[in-house]
């Protein structure tokens, strides 16, 4: 049973989803936990360092070695859970998206810009 464990701000699309099962036969998406994610998704800019041993005691608990990462999010504390992961050998990758932007002149003389995004693939680190 192959898990993707979810660095991730939001929830996979459906799209997503459907690669990580063709691509790596993915069982289980491992969202993490609401205090862990909580975390994730609100890392303090003011920082001068950013602790993952949180994080990292998570993956050690709940892993496995065949086990797919995605991770996304807040640079630093993405570059060191990449790295984390890197050194133990796992595999870790990010999902590339199309960014459409459309923009809408409104009858009140206002325009709205609306903002599309659609998964491309996932690349690896």
């Amino acid at each position: 049973m192959i898990k993707m464990f979810l660095f991730f701000s939001h929830r996979l699309s459906e799209d997503q989803i459907k690669e990580a099962q063709d691509l790596w036969k993915i069982d289980i998406f491992m969202y993490l936990p609401n205090c862990l994610q909580e975390k994730w998704s609100n890392i303090d800019p003011s920082l001068e360092e950013i602790n993952v041993n949180p994080f990292t005691g998570w993956i050690e608990a709940n892993a496995k070695e065949n086990d797919i990462f995605l991770v996304q999010g807040d640079f630093g504390a993405t570059y060191n859970l990449v790295k984390y992961l890197k050194d133990k050998d796992r595999t870790v990758v990010y999902s590339t998206t199309q960014r459409d932007c459309i923009e809408q002149k409104n009858k009140n003389n206002t325009t709205e810009i609306i903002h599309q995004y659609r998964h491309v693939r996932f690349r690896s680190y």
